[in-house]
């Protein structure tokens, strides 16, 4: 595979999973999940019917999938800018190395905080029956 089509299908898999996680925080939550305003997000029997559902599990594959991308439209990129001669190729590489870790930290961080909630929620079941009670 050429150098530009790994970068073009790297570029298309970021767009996508930005598209999907925009869609996910500008209509689905809002519409299908009942998290419309930000104080909804700290709010345990809101947050237990969002998590683990389809666009919440495909926005957290985006961060990976993001993370791949990045990593590899970096690499690809910083390819290209040596062979051209471009001083700060190796810049260019390693920036790609610190956003792909950070996206895959995201992606991980989605995860550990979906079973933090259902561990409150699983030892807190009087509060979160308050909590639902008063809001």
């Amino acid at each position: 595979m050429t150098s530009l089509k790994v970068i073009r299908i790297s570029a298309l898999v970021m767009a996508l999973a930005f598209v999907m996680h925009s869609l996910n925080g500008f209509f689905i939550e809002r519409t299908f999940l009942g998290l419309t305003s930000f104080n909804d997000y700290s709010v345990i029997s809101k947050l237990q019917d969002a998590i683990g559902s389809v666009p919440w599990k495909l926005s957290g594959i985006g961060h990976f999938a993001t993370a791949f991308a990045v990593l590899v439209l970096s690499i690809s990129l910083s390819e290209l800018a040596k062979a051209d001669g471009y001083g700060g190729a190796r810049l260019m590489g390693r920036l790609g190395i610190v956003s792909a870790v950070g996206f895959a930290v995201n992606g991980v961080e989605n995860g550990i905080g979906a079973q933090v909630v259902k561990l409150l929620q699983e030892n807190n079941s009087d509060v979160v029956g308050i909590q639902a009670a008063t809001i």
